[in-house]
């Protein structure tokens, strides 16, 4: 049975750099890791994947056999995932790794709301393999209390949609990083006059607790900053989803 990490988050979040930094830092601490890329678009990887599906379709193929444009092939994508998803996750399940570090599509959306994120996720649990799923923003999209609502709420959201332990991380820590404490949220969010709205958004703060949404991990892939942080919240998480 192994470990998989997705990385999700919206374009531009640095999944990609950080699913490559927190491999190396395994690495470096003798932890064997196994890269898997779901991206059909990318074109450099800062890693070498041990697992692509560019070697099943890209999304140029998709436009030039499809008649597609950028976007259609992306859902196009997401679709031939549905159905190869058992494959995928018996691929990855197969591998003699302790972690599987999972890079998820640029576009957030196109694997998250549609149905080949929770396909893929069924497929990995039924072959065995415990998964958590990583909800990645960009620090400089978290400025403000209402902003840490949101992301928290999404983090909800993929929690709900993927059916797995799903941990929030604010990435590029070093350009800037959010100053607001999870015990101080609400006084701020009240104190950022939305009127009926900041009622609404307090409610939703102190919703976050019933569903156990944590305070974010604070990280930087480029600095490789807070990845200890981050491995010692995974390796709880991973252990509570294990229990009976």
């Amino acid at each position: 049975m192994g470990y998989v990490i997705l990385f999700i988050g919206p374009a531009g979040c640095g999944k990609t750099s950080l699913t490559a930094a927190l491999g190396s830092w395994l690495n470096e601490r003798g932890i064997s890791v196994a890269y898997v890329n779901l991206d059909a678009g990318a074109l450099d990887l800062p890693y070498e994947p041990n697992v692509d599906v560019r070697r099943r379709f890209t999304l140029e193929s998709i436009m030039r056999e499809e008649g597609l444009g950028p976007n259609g092939a992306m859902i196009k994508a997401a679709d031939y995932l549905v159905e190869i998803a058992d494959e995928l996750a018996e691929e990855v399940n197969g591998l003699n790794i302790e972690l599987a570090l999972i890079d998820t599509p640029g576009q957030m959306e196109v694997f998250v709301f549609r149905p080949s994120g929770p396909a893929l996720v069924k497929a990995l649990l039924k072959a065995g393999s415990r998964t958590v799923a990583l909800n990645m923003l960009d620090a400089t999209i978290t400025s403000t209390a209402t902003d840490l609502v949101v992301a928290a709420l999404l983090s909800a959201t993929i929690r709900l949609r993927l059916e797995v332990p799903t941990v929030p991380v604010v990435n590029k820590v070093d350009v800037t990083r959010p100053s607001i404490e999870r015990e101080e949220l609400i006084n701020h969010v009240k104190a950022e006059e939305y009127g009926i709205l900041s009622d609404f958004v307090s409610s939703l703060a102190k919703a976050l607790d019933v569903i156990e949404i944590r305070e974010p991990i604070l990280v930087s892939a480029k600095k490789g900053l807070g990845l200890d942080i981050l491995y010692d919240r995974l390796m709880e998480v991973f252990c509570e989803c294990g229990e009976d």
